[in-house]
């Protein structure tokens, strides 16, 4: 990540970036992916963490076997009220 930043990119691709994170570490890099949009930089990354996009307060695109599932939006209460682990996030 650090490689792909120093180039100050405008658009970062990052192929599910945080599946070997441990929890502490995950925390940290998802408050950094969610500072980037502040310095110019879109990021797009796919995730099997269907938490993830609540705790980042980006927008969803789903999609499967290549297509479309639905217009991107942002995430709802959808995810929050079943997953209470979502909670203990604080991202500044």
């Amino acid at each position: 990540l650090a490689r792909a930043l120093v180039l100050q990119p405008k658009l970062l691709l990052l192929d599910e970036p945080t599946s070997n994170i441990d929890r502490n570490s995950l925390q940290v890099f998802e408050t950094l992916l969610s500072k980037l949009p502040d310095y110019g930089v879109t990021v797009v990354f796919s995730t099997h963490d269907m938490l993830q996009p609540e705790r980042l307060g980006g927008e969803i695109i789903q999609l499967e076997k290549g297509r479309l599932l639905d217009k991107p939006h942002r995430p709802g209460p959808i995810y929050g009220p079943k997953y209470t682990d979502a909670k203990q996030w604080q991202i500044a």
